[in-house]
């Protein structure tokens, strides 16, 4: 009976979610919003004390509506259910579930959302194009990585794991405020980090998806370490290195570099070497390659955790 009621709850969210969408007038035909919808029934199966199903639909429509005032109902409307949820589930597997619900819905919308691949093509275009943004993202970058393994090796999983999630709607929010509320002096400063016609946020947003899929998903911390790493610390140094030394490009990637390669490729064996031990260099190799091969519409956020999931997953059969 119990199973009944929580999916009773969750079809009740969802109507209503998509019905107001529909009333803001937002598309309601859209592949994002199918795609959350067969994906999230699926991890109610698996799942069916929880209102995960609610998560990903909530999260995907809070994607779509973004950049415009509507979008702060849909996400408070998803902060409040993801804090209810991990209010009475406070523990760390059913934090993952939630983690990994909230990945999944962002990266439909990012991937999927007619909208958002726009601003995603808008994000690739400028890519590279001014020197001093970029390297300036990359610091900001490298900053929020090396805090997030800091707080990895100190704080307990379970508090590391709710942080985290209260961490990354806050940010969602704050995107939203960039956009809409752009005079604000919090604002400009999340603007001059922006590259030229794109909107706030794009780049954090992979991030925060490949981030949360990469936790859920990784049954060892050493993996998630190695994944942050190469996503927060490694990615940006192969921009600054390809931005700013001239080498030739890649034969399979005409948009990466030698030197990018180069510049991701031997610190993240050096952490993955001295860090987390010699069996972890695999996955600094693979999580480079990945990073290397990546282009439109899959970001290197999306691409290095994944790879790196796989190979984890297929290794641990050795």
């Amino acid at each position: 009976m119990i199973f009944l009621d929580f999916l009773i709850f969750n079809v009740i969210i969802i109507a209503g979610s998509i019905t107001l969408f529909g009333l803001l007038g937002y598309k309601l035909i859209d592949y994002s919003l199918i795609v959350s919808l067969l994906i999230g029934l699926p991890i109610y199966i698996l799942f069916p004390d929880t209102i995960d199903f609610a998560i990903i639909v909530l999260s995907t429509l809070s994607i779509n509506a973004l950049y415009s005032k509507n979008a702060f109902l849909f996400i408070f409307i998803l902060i409040f259910i993801s804090i209810l949820n991990g209010a009475f589930n406070f523990s760390v597997l059913p934090l993952l579930h939630e983690t990994l619900s909230l990945g999944l819905g962002i990266s439909i919308s990012l991937l999927l959302s007619n909208s958002v691949r726009l601003m995603n093509l808008d994000n690739e275009k400028e890519r590279g194009k001014k020197k001093k943004v970029e390297v300036e993202r990359d610091v900001v970058q490298i900053g929020s990585g090396i805090i997030i393994l800091i707080a990895i090796a100190y704080i307990p999983k379970v508090l590391l794991e709710g942080g985290l999630l209260l961490a990354i709607l806050i940010s969602i929010v704050f995107i939203n405020v960039a956009a809409v509320e752009k005079n604000m002096r919090f604002s400009k400063a999340i603007l001059r980090l922006e590259r030229n016609n794109v909107q706030p946020g794009i780049g954090s947003l992979w991030f925060i998806a490949g981030l949360m899929i990469l936790i859920a998903l990784s049954y060892r911390w050493r993996v998630v370490e190695i994944g942050i790493f190469a996503m927060a610390i490694g990615d940006s140094l192969a921009t600054i290195g390809g931005v700013n030394i001239k080498s030739k490009k890649l034969f399979y990637n005409k948009k990466k570099s030698i030197a990018g390669f180069l510049f991701m490729l031997i610190p993240t064996t050096i952490f993955a070497y001295v860090v987390l031990g010699p069996v972890y260099i695999v996955l600094a190799i693979v999580a480079t390659v990945a990073e290397s091969m990546s282009r439109y519409p899959v970001d290197d956020n999306i691409s290095i955790p994944a790879s790196v999931l796989a190979v984890n997953f297929l290794t641990s059969f050795l």
